[in-house]
């Protein structure tokens, strides 16, 4: 079990509800942080097997987790992508506060930068973005690269089989759910809480260009 808060990942580890199952050998938990390097610790495998002795199958439960991992976002218009880059300004708040700063509070500016189409590292994420440029008269798109880098990373550490389950919000009347209408597409939740869509379509297209099947549901 893992979380990016490292005061709830400490919380687990002397809840009693999980003793048996930590004495067992059979859960662990660990500190979950999307934007370090994972290691084959954080997955149990140790790094002096070979990779046939150590790695095998895994299944990924990513509950409240996509939604909170950044996305780039992209303008289409006119035929042309522009990279939609966004500038995050914060009121001014007084110097002896100590609670956080009220999310829905912030400003937001935003600046279109027109891309090349081998903006990616990546081909097939360029040909994902070149599909949507085509087929798309005028939308604003979001691009989860730090879901895609963060499944690769864990893939790493298995034997090539990996399932991974997580929930979509359905968007009735788009017909395509990746596109979001405005600039700003997080949803405040509360003072320091917000969640993004994620553009699962993305995900299932590059699974399928790397040779594996992806499905996204409701």
């Amino acid at each position: 079990m893992t979380d990016c808060s490292d005061s709830l990942v400490q919380t687990w580890r002397a809840h009693k509800c999980f003793s048996d199952f930590l004495e067992r050998g059979i859960l662990q938990f660990e500190l979950l942080d999307t934007s370090c390097e994972i290691a084959p610790r954080f997955l149990g495998v140790d790094p002096s097997q070979s990779s046939e002795q150590a790695y095998g199958p895994l299944v990924v439960i990513a509950n409240y987790v996509f939604d909170s991992l950044p996305n780039d976002a992209f303008l289409i218009e006119g035929g042309q992508i522009f990279e939609r880059l966004q500038t995050t300004a914060a009121a001014c708040q007084d110097s002896g506060k100590t609670l956080p700063m009220d999310l829905s509070r912030l400003k937001f500016s935003y600046r279109d930068v027109e891309i090349t189409s081998d903006h990616y590292p990546d081909p097939a994420w360029n040909g994902i973005l070149d599909l949507y440029r085509r087929r798309l008269p005028a939308a604003t798109v979001l691009f989860p690269s730090q879901v895609l880098t963060i499944l690769h990373a864990i893939s790493k550490f298995t034997n090539g089989t990996m399932l991974v389950l997580a929930l979509r919000q359905r968007i009735r009347g788009r017909r395509w759910p990746l596109a979001v209408s405005g600039r700003n597409n997080a949803r405040i939740h509360a003072t320091n809480c917000f969640s993004q869509m994620v553009n699962f379509d993305a995900d299932r297209q590059v699974l399928r260009s790397h040779g594996r099947r992806g499905a996204s549901a409701g």
